[in-house]
């Protein structure tokens, strides 16, 4: 057995943990269901806390023809088409030693199976894992005769998994449940969209019940949307669907026009100008309540998603998928197979309460983005007053995980 080590899942966190484990010598097959790394999801943004990592990773000369530097954050009242406020990305960068950048989830997914697999990963594509057979010195997957040294169960937001590696107690304090939120999202050409839409910069449109959030993706090339929605109207538009599904056009019509009712038109020729859209439901569990609860099993660890799904109102899902996988590779160094069930409880320990506060916040913020009534005036009067104070997050940035 040695130092094999099974990742399920070639996602954000599994590829990532993938590199780490090669880093570290061991062994590693990563198990993914789908037949192919497909070109699926939208943008996502990595702030400092992950882009140092991934720069310590040597990833830079791969991601930087593909990912975007907004030059900033900006908040902007949908309502009025007031910017209440702005965040200058090189001076973030300057304060905490890395970038911020925009990319494509498949561009990075992309980039982590290439580095993962020049490392030696064994990428195992159309391998459904449905169950562990966990064991006091090994791990064996319902789909494999070998035995592993530890697992880490790494399949997103509907893991089947999870439940098997979980304390009973975590298992019924933390279902998975539809937030009553929907994202629709869409990526267009930035030749196609409006000048007025052909960012350098993270925009961030609220009005009640709802929030956009537009920016570059793809070296510039491509503009990404997404439109998160919270009332009963979008209930009905993808809670069963999966995470990814072609979005029914007249019924997402109906529903972001009633949705953006009343706001800029700014907003209203956003929405005119993309053809298709994609709905998420955007699915949550509440934080674990301790560490003691991450793991029944000594040789199984949880990983991203998996482990924390978060709604996407921080927009630092990616970034703690791939703090988790740095963490992991700090806390398993050095360690003997024999070690490694009380390293995998040290990690535990190392990432509760941070993924626990990201989560809590990501929460929070959604209240933020989507108030109705007094509660949004004075959201925004505070923006314009101590807006980019309230945007930095330096404890989220700044945490350096020994870089």
């Amino acid at each position: 057995m040695q130092t094999r080590f099974a990742i399920v899942g070639a996602g954000m966190a599994g590829l990532a943990a993938a590199l780490v484990a090669r880093r570290l010598q061991w062994q590693v097959d990563v198990f993914e269901r789908s037949p192919a790394l497909q070109e699926v999801g939208a943008g996502i943004q990595l702030g400092p806390n992950a882009t140092r990592i991934l720069r310590a990773w040597g990833l830079d000369a791969a991601l930087s023809p593909l990912a975007v530097r907004p030059k900033a954050v900006e908040a902007w009242c949908a309502e009025r088409g007031e910017r209440l406020a702005s965040l200058d990305l090189a001076a973030l960068a300057a304060r905490h030693g890395a970038p911020y950048l925009s990319i494509h989830r498949a561009d990075l997914q992309q980039v982590l199976a290439q580095a993962a697999q020049s490392a030696g990963a064994q990428l195992h594509l159309g391998q459904p894992v449905q169950a562990l057979h966990l064991q006091p010195q090994a791990v064996q997957l319902d789909t494999r005769a070998e035995s592993y040294a530890a697992v880490a169960v790494a399949d997103g937001v509907w893991s089947p998994l999870r439940a098997q590696v979980l304390s009973p107690e975590a298992q019924d304090q933390t279902p998975l449940r539809w937030s009553g939120h929907v994202a629709y999202r869409a990526l267009l050409p930035m030749s196609s969209v409006p000048a007025s839409w052909r960012l350098q910069t993270v925009q961030v449109w609220m009005a009640p019940r709802l929030h956009a959030v537009v920016y570059p993706i793809r070296a510039g090339e491509c503009l990404n949307v997404v439109v998160l929605v919270a009332h009963q109207a979008a209930s009905n538009l993808g809670q069963d669907r999966g995470w990814d599904a072609l979005a029914d056009p007249e019924a997402v019509q109906a529903d972001l026009a009633h949705a953006l009712r009343g706001t800029h038109a700014q907003i209203q020729s956003l929405r005119e100008a993309v053809p298709e859209w994609r709905v998420w439901p955007l699915m949550s569990r509440v934080p674990v309540a301790g560490a003691h609860h991450w793991g029944q099993g000594a040789r199984a660890v949880l990983l991203g998603d998996a482990a924390h799904p978060m709604l996407p109102y921080l927009a630092k899902g990616a970034g703690m998928a791939i703090e988790d996988a740095h963490v992991l590779g700090q806390t398993m160094r050095e360690a003997s197979v024999a070690q490694w069930p009380l390293r995998l409880q040290a990690f535990a320990r190392a990432r509760n309460d941070r993924v626990a506060r990201v989560q809590r916040t990501a929460a929070r913020n959604g209240g933020v983005f989507h108030a109705t009534g007094g509660v949004r005036w004075g959201r925004d009067w505070a923006l314009r007053l101590a807006g980019e104070r309230l945007m930095e997050a330096r404890w989220l940035y700044g945490e350096r995980h020994g870089l």
